[in-house]
């Protein structure tokens, strides 16, 4: 079957490095040719790393700093898979009021980037978008990992997965339900960080990956955050990861870098017989721990008890008197 968001993806790219060979006259003709609108789509005003890449396998990760366009690039991939004919799609967000919020009310949301595509239909009892020729985008919250056990997807799209404290979770429920149409696909936009999940991630095969920092949306942002974030995190660990979208795997101060260690695989019967021989010393230890303990509790026969305990019972019922 055909690669229909493939295709869609394709075509984009296509024509922008086509108008990257016209000359401004040939530009501004085909823009009137187009619409007044036209200079605002989202195929013109996004960034390389914005788009989702030509050679896209199973998962694209958007990995960039604070206000780099990461909502707006999710969001603009949820119209164009509509377009292309996607049919079902999971929308996963940190928080039930960061999808509201943020991913569709916001000033990135799906609302606000429709521009010239269809407008959804927002259906508050089943926390779903509803386009026109049947499309339709399911949103999940982060912290409830389990509501994606059972739904089915064609396409999940992930905002912001390292702020979520069920990262491993919320992959593996949502990958077990991306089990529909020719190619199901995951897109994921976050601003790293150097947490067990996102270093297995990013280290997974055909995971495609762009970034971008803050600087490379300036043109979208406040001036005065620019000048604000620069004096005070320019140089720093923390604005090297909220920044530039950059992942520090190296803890401050660490005495070993990644770099220097020799990783080298190790053989599963090797690890499996470790394991073995860790399970039979703890069990060793706990029979001699038991055989321990029975000893204190029976001494020998004919030894000697504490005087503590040949201390003559109280008798009788009166008051103060034990029973």
């Amino acid at each position: 079957m055909a690669d229909r968001f493939l295709r869609e993806v394709k075509r984009m790219h296509q024509l922008r490095r086509d108008i990257n060979e016209m000359t401004p006259e040939e530009v501004d003709e085909l823009i009137r040719g187009l619409g007044d609108d036209a200079a605002e789509d989202w195929v013109f005003a996004a960034r390389d790393a914005q788009l989702p890449p030509p050679d896209l396998s199973w998962c694209w990760l958007f990995l960039g700093g604070r206000g780099a366009g990461k909502s707006h690039s999710m969001s603009a991939a949820v119209h164009t898979a509509v377009r292309a004919g996607i049919s079902r799609i999971h929308f996963i967000a940190p928080t039930t009021s960061d999808f509201h919020d943020v991913n569709i009310e916001g000033k990135s949301g799906i609302f606000a980037t429709c521009g010239r595509d269809p407008r959804p239909r927002w259906v508050s009892s089943r926390r779903r978008l509803e386009w026109p020729n049947g499309a339709m985008c399911v949103f999940y919250s982060g912290e409830e990992p389990e509501s994606l056990r059972g739904p089915e997807a064609e396409m999940v799209i992930v905002d912001e997965i390292a702020r979520m404290r069920y990262q491993q979770s919320v992959f593996d429920t949502m990958m077990l339900g991306l089990r529909l149409g020719d190619r199901p696909r995951v897109l994921i936009a976050t601003t790293p960080r150097a947490t067990p999940f996102m270093k297995r991630l990013v280290a997974m095969d055909d995971v495609r990956i762009t970034t971008g920092s803050t600087y490379d949306n300036a043109a979208h942002l406040s001036a005065d955050f620019l000048k604000k974030v620069r004096e005070l995190y320019e140089g720093t660990r923390l604005g090297r990861q909220e920044l530039q979208g950059a992942m520090i795997l190296d803890p401050q101060n660490a005495l070993f870098k990644d770099e220097w260690l020799i990783h080298n695989d190790v053989p599963e019967d090797i690890i499996e017989a470790s394991h073995r021989r860790r399970r039979s010393v703890r069990r060793r230890r706990r029979g001699r721990h038991r055989r321990f303990r029975t000893a204190q509790r029976w001494p020998v026969r004919g030894a000697g008890r504490p005087d503590h305990d040949r201390q003559p019972r109280a008798v009788g019922r009166g008051r103060g008197a034990l029973p």
